[in-house]
């Protein structure tokens, strides 16, 4: 048995291995989860701002290319990934407006 250099307590046998296997166990679920969580964060956005567009393209009235204009307008590089779900999502985001 090692003895700890701080002089708490004395280090057993493979103990740094396991810390440092525990702490890298808890990084990777940590960032695991802000990821998840980000991403539930992300969806709801998204469907919110769907929904959104609908609602004011049906106030707005057919031919009133609300879709078009703010396709235009959000091109704001730190909108760039909204930006890019929203251009591949678009059809299916329409569909599941009116579920």
């Amino acid at each position: 048995m090692a003895v700890d250099v701080s002089g708490l307590l004395p280090e057993p046998s493979g103990y740094t291995e396991l810390l440092e296997q525990l702490k890298a166990r808890v990084r990777t679920l940590q960032v695991r989860a802000a990821r998840a969580a980000n991403s539930e964060l992300l969806l709801q956005l998204y469907w919110a701002v769907g929904r959104d567009i609908l609602e004011r393209q049906e106030q707005a009235g057919r031919g009133s290319r609300v879709i078009d204009r703010l396709a235009q307008d959000l091109r704001d590089p730190s909108l760039a990934t909204l930006r890019v779900t929203a251009h591949r999502n678009e059809p299916r985001s329409r569909q599941g407006g009116h579920c």
